[in-house]
């Protein structure tokens, strides 16, 4: 197991970042029960990076979080603005207004062996885990999945911005950072940033390259990378063997930033469409790592690319790892959690943030599929 952090990256000084236009930094909770770690998280990324450009935060929220609870977490990222938004109706409105084949589909993937039956709306809940098949996720992690793959590119929230910076609120800054993703992606006109490629994938056997034919009308036969770049092999034959050969891999969706313009290119917006359908509705399987990779690996393979890639390391902790530009993949730390981690080193590697976030760093690690 490498060094963590190693002395080359605790040596490099702090630039100082400069700020670009139509910068948004994002992410998305469920409701009240997630906010003790969205505090943590967005103190940690204030002080490791943001509280240089001061980059505007957008916060999805499904469940209804006071205001109270809303200029709390206003007050840690302070001067940043922040911008709160509901990003679905109750969900017995929702279920209210579906067609009744698809209502009947998803009343049989919630049924579960052994639990009572699910007749009635009334009777679901954002809890109650469902079956697409591969997955058997809570309807409201199925539903991050969808809205991160389908709904986000045509928020009005969004409208005036032109790169979005994803985090998901279990991924913590260990140190200030010592590079910009933000400025690479900028200047480069790239239009996907990736903490990471390839660690989980579709498989082929879900019919997922027919769905990428739908929209693009060629699919995927095989996505190579390399130390620098990305190359993708495509084939348009409707009876090409592609679509019956090779999973697609996807991104890390922990984390990522994205050319909002590009995704929301009317090819790229039929391709969400596609790959949600009239049958995706609420499932794990057609998700966000998917959804966001496909559309840069068709059409523009030259402007994606990983951190490694760009030599830019963040050094975020996600599920007991970090992604490191020095390695090839991500290595556990050995610790338990970000709370020992923070507890031995917080105020040596990371002074900058020890002090503003201390009594915010209350979550040590909740492991989850992402």
């Amino acid at each position: 197991m490498p060094s963590f952090p190693d002395n080359t990256t605790l040596n490099i000084s702090i630039p100082k970042f400069n700020r670009y236009e139509g910068v948004i930094l994002v992410t998305k909770i469920h409701d009240s029960s997630n906010l003790i770690e969205l505090e943590q998280c967005v103190c940690l990324l204030q002080a490791a990076y943001n509280h240089q450009p001061l980059y505007d935060y957008l916060i999805f929220h499904t469940e209804n979080i006071t205001q109270e609870q809303q200029l709390r977490v206003n007050s840690i990222v302070h001067p940043a603005n922040v911008t709160w938004a509901q990003d679905t109706q109750p969900l017995q409105d929702v279920l209210a207004g579906l067609p009744p084949a698809t209502l009947d589909t998803l009343f049989r993937r919630c049924n579960q062996p052994g639990a009572s039956g699910i007749n009635t709306t009334q009777e679901l809940t954002w809890r109650h885990r469902c079956t697409d098949g591969r997955f058997n996720m809570p309807l409201a992690y199925n539903w991050m999945a969808e809205f991160r793959s389908k709904w986000i590119w045509r928020r009005p929230e969004l409208a005036d911005y032109k790169y979005m910076l994803w985090f998901d609120t279990d991924s913590f800054a260990t140190m200030a950072w010592r590079e910009d993703p933000i400025e690479y992606m900028v200047q480069n006109k790239m239009a996907l940033l990736m903490g990471d490629y390839g660690l989980h994938s579709t498989p082929v056997a879900s019919g997922v390259k027919y769905r990428i034919r739908n929209a693009y009308n060629t699919t995927i036969c095989k996505v190579s990378i390399n130390d620098t770049r990305f190359t993708t092999i495509l084939d348009s034959n409707i009876t090409s063997p592609c679509l019956e050969f090779g999973n697609v891999e996807h991104v890390h969706g922990f984390f990522h930033i994205t050319d909002l313009d590009f995704y929301r290119l009317p090819v790229n917006r039929l391709w969400a469409d596609e790959v949600i359908g009239h049958d995706g509705i609420y499932q794990r399987i057609w998700d966000d790592q998917l959804a966001v990779v496909v559309p840069p690996a068709v059409l523009a393979p030259h402007r994606m690319a990983t951190l490694d890639q760009i030599g830019v390391c963040p050094l975020l902790l996600h599920n007991l790892q970090v992604m490191d530009h020095h390695e090839a993949r991500a290595f556990t730390t050995g610790y338990r959690g970000f709370k020992a981690y923070w507890r031995i080193h917080g105020e040596e590697y990371f002074p900058e943030g020890y002090g503003k976030c201390k009594d915010y760093v209350q979550i040590g690690h909740r492991r989850r599929r992402s």
